[in-house]
């Protein structure tokens, strides 16, 4: 199984993404959201995902694709929680990308992983 631990410095396009995805995320009120945010951190997770991937962040990448995926189930029937789903997974990018969570850890990344993947089927009913 490949390594989720790499850390290595993203790339300026992928850091504009990834800064942009919390620009928006701070401008929806606390506990609401919408389609047009949701298409927004669809498009922005799916930027970070492709690009993380290239670049070496598997970790980001694993947790953007998952963010990706909710993002795009949830556009068609909001869940109730969604914006709480959201925010856990911009929470684990603040943590990859600010604090370099798990870059010495597997273990650790991957059960994050398994972790938001876990949440976003028990949101959509998956």
């Amino acid at each position: 199984m490949r390594s989720l631990n790499k850390s290595l410095i993203p790339s300026r396009s992928t850091t504009n993404d990834y800064d942009n995805l919390k620009k928006s995320f701070a401008k929806l009120p606390a506990g609401t959201i919408n389609r047009d945010a949701l298409l927004e951190f669809s498009e922005l997770a799916f930027s970070i995902k492709s690009r993380a991937a290239t670049g070496g962040l598997p970790l980001a990448s694993e947790i953007a694709n998952s963010m990706y995926k909710f993002c795009d189930a949830a556009y068609i029937h909001i869940p109730e929680d969604a914006y709480s789903v959201i925010k856990l997974h911009i929470d684990a990018l603040v943590q990859v990308f600010e604090h370099g969570f798990a870059a010495d850890n597997n273990a650790m990344a991957k059960k994050l992983v398994r972790g938001l993947e876990d949440v976003v089927h028990k949101f959509l009913g998956k």
